[in-house]
């Protein structure tokens, strides 16, 4: 598949964690998920506490860094998320 089919079938979701921030894109293929490229990045500070945001900017630009990973990996913009 090129690019372009990969996009227009695959999914993008976020895992927000108190560590850390995982993002994962993955399609169908012969009704099994199979995972197209995933990105892990640890939180830099504290912004999460017992699994609950305190840094909403912080937050922010780590699920930035992950998605920007993501796209330069897979050649397209992803546009939509799942969290």
């Amino acid at each position: 598949m090129n690019n372009l089919d990969n996009q227009q079938d695959s999914f993008f979701c976020l895992d927000i964690g108190t560590r850390s921030i995982m993002g994962i894109v993955a399609t169908l293929i012969d009704e099994k998920l199979a995972i197209l490229h995933s990105v892990t990045e640890f939180h830099r500070d504290r912004v999460m506490l017992d699994g609950q945001i305190h840094d909403i900017e912080g937050v922010t630009k780590i699920a930035k860094i992950v998605k920007n990973r993501l796209e330069d990996e897979l050649g397209y913009e992803l546009k939509e998320v799942s969290i």
